[in-house]
């Protein structure tokens, strides 16, 4: 983390609880604002670099209730 970004982070966990909140919705709206083609664009390059690395075998599928069962029993 930066130096700069340290003495914000201090300065917001100072504020009190519903100043904290707010400043929390408002960076969580400025991330939104991002063009909804440009999620789209990476939401379509992630899909290719992962089914690139399907094919050349450096990923495996799993089948969903394997994947399911794993995430249940990571919660217990």
């Amino acid at each position: 983390m930066s130096r700069v970004l340290e003495d914000i982070s201090s300065e917001a966990l100072a504020l009190p609880p519903k100043d904290r909140a707010l400043l929390a919705r408002h960076l969580l709206a400025s991330l939104d604002e991002e063009p909804e083609e440009d999620v789209e664009e990476l939401r379509y390059a992630e899909a290719e670099r992962r089914h690139q690395e399907f094919r050349e075998g450096k990923a495996k599928m799993l089948p969903a209730a394997e994947v399911f069962a794993r995430v249940r029993r990571s919660l217990r």
